[in-house]
């Protein structure tokens, strides 16, 4: 039998997290799904696992909530379920970078595959940062990226401080299959 898992996040404010999660967290065990949620006031992450038909239905079901209709959610095939239990809890960040006064908004711009690859094709000079810990990294990355010595996500940013890139370069980064741009640090 083949499963699928989700993994998705998104940045969509929650008025009441400890709500949120236990109703989102009701909602996964009454289906006898498993996986790690994590809920905030700034939104969603999470990765879960069932039955392609049990995914499809959690998927309608978090679009269906306002403010994450439009939430992308990353399908892989597996043989079994790779969790052991469900976890849905409230975390004061849903992608832990433990700095105050970090606003997602605020970001870089998501870009389309399409536009991911002109910046390469125009051949401009950019910067080009994985953003992902040196274990991912290490499994393989493109060429010319700058690959952060860091374990944790939430090392990132102090790594950013130290590193010294040149503010006048357009900087592209990526984790997983997200791709920002930024005009400069």
């Amino acid at each position: 039998m083949t499963f699928h898992v989700l993994l998705y996040y998104q940045f969509t404010p929650i008025e009441d997290p400890q709500e949120f999660a236990k109703t989102h967290r009701q909602w996964l065990k009454d289906r006898e799904l498993k996986g790690r949620v994590y809920v905030s006031q700034e939104g969603l992450n999470g990765t879960v696992a069932g039955t392609p038909e049990q995914m499809e239905e959690y998927m309608e079901m978090v679009r269906a909530i306002p403010g994450f209709e439009t939430i992308e959610f990353k399908i892989d095939e597996c043989e079994y379920i790779p969790f052991a239990k469900l976890t849905c809890k409230v975390r004061k960040e849903i992608v832990a970078l433990h700095e105050e006064g970090v606003d997602p908004a605020e970001g870089g711009r998501h870009l389309s595959p399409e536009e991911w690859r002109a910046h390469f094709d125009q051949e401009e000079d950019f910067v080009l940062i994985d953003v992902r810990n040196d274990y991912e990294s290490k499994i393989g990355h493109f060429e010319g990226a700058i690959c952060p010595p860091v374990e944790n996500f939430y090392d990132f940013p102090k790594w950013l401080d130290e590193a010294n890139l040149p503010k006048d370069k357009k900087v592209l980064m990526y984790c997983t299959e997200e791709f920002d741009v930024r005009n400069s640090l």
